[in-house]
């Protein structure tokens, strides 16, 4: 069978991407698989075999003679002079110097060095101007995907940055997002002619961690253990507080609400803050100062990367996952959380109605001043919750580890 060639632009993180790679491999061994801008966000070391070869086409220089040339071959599209006054408008005189260099390199990095590979697919991942600069040059015969990881399609916004996120899903025959509420912001933004284009899909999970977490849940002694190496006793209750070390996790916001509580119950708590990624000293500055200020309150929190063991064992440790950022997709740390055993106690303003509509319990707040209030209920009741997550785990398999995933991403790349 012929060779399908998969390329993926933008943020090709290693997360999101290895293990859709990896499955379609499985089934479809004719794929082959490229990165460009590869990012790893943890020490797990990618699989050999999976991505076949890997690209920096932001390093690639460009003479002044095809700078030059490559101007003028960028004054005849349409689209150059658009940019032009849009770059002008927004940003004044100063920027159109910056603006005709990049134009004219971007153009030439697609023409020279993209287009010459002949992929079959061009997978551009998380949706943001940087990301989607070379979209726009593509020829309007190749097979485009566009994917919407979460923050891009929240936190991003500006007529520049949305117009030219908007050339490039003009440009896509599928444009992908993590849930049906997110399909509704895109068209908000970016306008409902785009709806035949938008597929809900979420990436595939790595059912390594989760056949983990299957383990260690029946070997306690090794739970023990875990708990005893990050300094927390066995008889305390386990609260985790987000997946990351960015602001957007409200880490000092919900620790201040966790001071409120009763002295008593702040005693039988230990706070676990993952801070592996996302980091930013400045805001670890700010939060390790909140931390220092709290009465009655054990906080641990995890910087170093983790891997798949550990990974696990925190995951099954924890108790109840408290996850109240600002914006966010739906996110698998906290759901491994819950495929544990854990409580999430989520935010009811963030795209979660997924979970509802598969059945997977969690308890939900309004705001984050709701927080205390919630935690007393929780802990309170622990017990019988967690009774009722008992078939949490059964729910995220049927939904979330469904080979009907790998196949629905291997319909969208033979679109």
């Amino acid at each position: 069978m012929e060779k399908i060639k998969v390329l993926s632009l933008g943020l090709s993180q290693i997360n999101f991407l290895e293990q859709l790679f990896k499955k379609i491999k499985i089934k479809e061994d004719h794929f082959s698989f490229y990165a460009d801008n590869f990012v790893n966000h943890t020490n797990i070391e990618p699989q050999k075999g999976i991505i076949d070869g890997f690209y920096n086409f932001e390093a690639e220089n460009i003479s002044f003679f095809n700078g030059i040339l490559y101007f003028f071959k960028s004054l005849r599209r349409k689209l150059f002079w658009k940019q032009f006054f849009l770059e002008l408008h927004l940003k004044g005189i100063r920027s159109l110097w910056s603006f005709i260099k990049e134009n004219s390199r971007n153009l030439y990095i697609v023409e020279k060095k993209i287009l010459p590979l002949d992929f079959d697919v061009y997978h551009f991942n998380s949706m943001v101007k940087p990301r989607v600069k070379y979209a726009q040059y593509l020829p309007n015969d190749k097979n485009i995907v566009c994917s919407f990881w979460g923050l891009d399609l929240y936190q991003r916004s500006g007529v520049n940055n949305n117009y030219y996120t908007g050339l490039a899903l003009k440009k896509a025959n599928v444009i992908t997002v993590q849930s049906i509420e997110m399909k509704e912001v895109v068209m908000a933004k970016f306008g409902r002619t785009l709806e035949e284009k938008i597929k809900v899909i979420t990436f595939p999970l790595s059912k390594t961690i989760f056949e983990l977490i299957d383990y260690y849940k029946t070997q306690p002694q090794k739970i023990d253990g875990y708990k005893n190496k990050l300094g927390i006793p066995k008889d305390k209750i386990v609260l985790s507080v987000g997946y990351n070390a960015a602001s957007n996790a409200r880490h000092i916001e919900i620790l201040k609400e966790l001071e409120n509580l009763s002295p008593a119950l702040k005693q039988k708590l230990v706070i676990v803050l993952p801070l592996t990624y996302g980091r930013d000293d400045s805001y670890l500055k700010d939060l390790n100062a909140c931390i220092s200020k709290l009465s009655y309150l054990d906080v641990i929190t995890i910087d170093d990367y983790m891997d798949w063991q550990d990974l696990a064992l925190l995951k099954v440790s924890i108790d109840v996952v408290v996850q109240l950022p600002k914006n966010d997709a739906l996110s698998s740390a906290v759901l491994e959380v819950m495929y544990a055993g854990g409580i999430g106690v989520l935010g009811a303003w963030l795209p979660y109605g997924v979970y509802k509509r598969t059945n997977i319990h969690h308890e939900e707040i309004a705001a984050v001043n709701e927080l205390g209030m919630a935690i007393e209920s929780v802990c309170s009741n622990l017990k019988t919750i967690k009774e009722h997550c008992k078939n949490n785990s059964v729910f995220i398999k049927e939904k979330f580890l469904s080979e009907k995933i790998d196949e629905n991403w291997i319909s969208i790349y033979k679109t």
